[in-house]
């Protein structure tokens, strides 16, 4: 991925080695990387799928709240 911008590498990549997410892949029809909240819930950090129509599902989208399984 080529991503073009003004800024310094170093500005661009400051913090991303404090960067502390607990995130896990869990199985929900399809793969997700989630990071879990605890109570059974887990919020959407990325689709992990080959199907474009996946990405089209609000209910799985990024940010969104599903229970672990």
């Amino acid at each position: 991925m080529i991503y073009w911008t003004p800024l310094d590498l170093e500005q661009v990549l400051e913090g991303w080695d404090r960067m502390n997410l607990n995130l896990v892949e869990i199985e929900y029809g399809l793969l997700l990387q989630v990071e879990p909240l605890g109570d059974g819930q887990a919020r959407v950090i990325r689709l992990l799928s080959p199907d474009p129509m996946d990405f089209l599902r609000e209910d799985i989208a990024p940010g969104k709240i599903v229970a672990m399984v």
